[in-house]
């Protein structure tokens, strides 16, 4: 098992999923907007699979945007079926600018998910597994990108970097955090063999820039 958490924050201010007994079938959207105004965008997936173990994969966005300029573009796509080793279930690429004008702000959370639970066998403890990775903002300035991806087998990843309009040396104006939370369990009968949890979290607020990359495989 390994977890992975990379992050870099400025600043200023005062103070497996189980391989899943499913059609191979995949789904794509690709959206891109521009707008002056209110813009609203949301997702939300929960694949479920039953056979020798069970697995979730789960994926949510929600963004909210009122008065002001915004550019928004998001490439989905979900692999209903097996995409192989080292292949991704899930795969989301997100970019997002906001300029607010007077009294205007944006709202985004963005969340992905895995969980797995297999009982016992022969020779084999029971197991269960959970990792969550996302972000969320509220900013009146930004320029925001994001990658969440579900790895085939048993992995996680989230990355997000957000700054300011002019470029990766200018500030975001808000707040955001980025986190990720992993609890992994086995045991057999009544007894325990092992008990994991994490949770790392980075939260910003004022002027900042925030650079967070999370990563949990179990094959690693």
């Amino acid at each position: 098992m390994r977890i992975r958490i990379l992050s870099a924050v400025i600043v200023f201010m005062v103070l497996c999923l189980p391989c899943m007994p499913v059609h191979a079938a995949g789904m794509t959207v690709e959206t891109g907007v521009t707008c002056r105004g209110n813009f609203d965008a949301t997702s939300s997936l929960a694949a479920e699979g039953q056979g020798d173990a069970y697995g979730l994969s789960a994926y949510s966005e929600n963004t909210h945007a009122i008065k002001g300029n915004i550019t928004y573009y998001k490439y989905f796509r979900y692999n209903m079926g097996d995409p192989g080793p080292g292949g991704k279930n899930l795969d989301s690429t997100r970019m997002i600018t906001f300029d607010a004008d007077p009294n205007g702000r944006m709202t985004s959370e963005e969340t992905v998910t895995i969980a797995g639970a297999a009982a016992a066998g022969p020779g084999s403890d029971a197991a269960f597994t959970m990792a969550q990775a996302g972000s969320d903002m509220d900013v009146t300035e930004v320029s925001a990108v994001s990658h969440a991806s579900t790895k085939s087998g048993s992995g996680i990843h989230y990355d997000i970097n957000a700054y300011g309009l002019n470029g990766t040396e200018s500030d975001a104006e808000g707040s955001a955090s980025a986190f990720i939370r992993v609890h992994d369990q086995t045991g057999r009968g009544d007894a325990q063999g092992s008990d994991t949890q994490l949770e790392d979290r980075t939260t910003v607020k004022g002027l900042f820039k925030l650079s967070k990359s999370m990563t949990y495989d179990l094959d690693e």
